[in-house]
């Protein structure tokens, strides 16, 4: 200027400074500089987040505006999982970050593999694995004394095996169906075959017991008619059967019987005690006869015969001799 000074004053430069930027939800600031020219400021979103839009690292620019656009941080989502064959689920908050699901094998099935709680992971993944369930399987059962097995499914859940006891055998504990059950245990019990056992007989009037191997199946009992007695229905011999109950029917012995005698000639009959078993007759010739040959005594014997033969009464002449003279 005309007084030999430079008009104004000293011009005085400075940085520029960028305004403090709002907090970004769900992310951390890990450096920054500054709010001035070329300072910079870089975020990263929290464990389970990740940026779906906008800068991490924004730099303060001549125009004092933010590099970039404000960082949008977005909770992690982990894919929506396939149906497990076998398994229903029990529980499920979610397909985001830390989101759980549960299953559990259905009836009948057990976990194998993998597992049966997974949670949505910060990598965008399910932990564990897939879970597997398969059938459950119970053990190979023993054979049962004396039955034989009629039919069986298998051995894996809802599979059945059933028993019969062998003929003369009959169920006394346990079970003949049996079921494999989701414990993996068989239900009932094993079953148990014993012997079929008959009654004991009463005694048989007029018999003996000669021989008897017991009271079992396919045991016998044999009797005989006591002497004098014979055999007039009924069995002599019996067996146990399968049903409990003795074959035949049971013997009934009767006295012996004999023949009623022809009248004899020439004789009375002075007593008679029957025509039975040790029954007797007894004749007397009349007068003027004798006993020629046979027996006036005859009894009924086991045979049902007259013990000695019919008497032959003879007329009794009496041999007069002539006296001499």
């Amino acid at each position: 200027m005309a007084n030999e000074n430079w008009s104004g004053s000293l011009p005085v430069c400075e940085v520029v400074a960028c305004e403090d930027l709002n907090p970004v939800n769900f992310a951390t600031i890990i450096t920054q500089t500054g709010t001035n020219y070329q300072d910079t400021i870089t975020y990263a979103c929290i464990t389970g987040y990740k940026l779906t839009s906008g800068s991490l690292t924004r730099q303060c620019m001549a125009n004092e505006n933010w590099s970039g656009s404000l960082p949008v941080c977005e909770v992690v989502a982990c894919e929506d999982l396939n149906p497990v064959n076998f398994a229903t689920i029990t529980n499920q908050t979610g397909t985001n970050y830390q989101d759980t699901i549960t299953y559990a094998c259905i009836t009948g099935f057990k976990l194998t593999s993998g597992s049966l709680t997974r949670q949505c992971m910060a990598n965008e993944n399910w932990s564990g694995s897939l879970p597997v369930c398969e059938v459950v399987a119970c053990e190979d059962l023993n054979p049962v004394n004396f039955a034989t097995i009629t039919n069986q499914t298998g051995t894996n859940y809802q599979d059945t095996i059933t028993y019969a006891c062998i003929t003369g055998y009959k169920l006394t504990s346990g079970s003949l169906t049996r079921q494999c059950m989701a414990n993996e245990n068989w239900s009932g019990s094993l079953p148990v075959c014993e012997v079929v056992t008959c009654e004991d007989l009463d005694p048989v009037n007029f018999t003996t017991i000669t021989y008897q191997t017991g009271t079992n199946y396919q045991d016998t009992i044999t009797y005989a008619c006591i002497t004098g007695y014979k055999l007039t229905s009924g069995s002599l011999t019996r067996q146990c059967m399968a049903n409990e109950n003795w074959s035949g029917s049971l013997p009934v012995c009767e006295v012996v019987a004999c023949e009623e005698l022809n009248p004899v000639n020439f004789a009375t009959i002075i007593t008679q005690t029957g025509t039975n078993y040790q029954d007797t007759i007894t004749y007397a010739c009349i007068t003027g006869y004798k006993l020629t040959s046979g027996s006036l005594t005859r009894q009924c014997m086991a045979n049902g015969n007259w013990s000695g033969n019919r008497p032959v009464c003879r007329h009794h002449c009496h041999s007069h001799r002539r006296r001499r003279r």
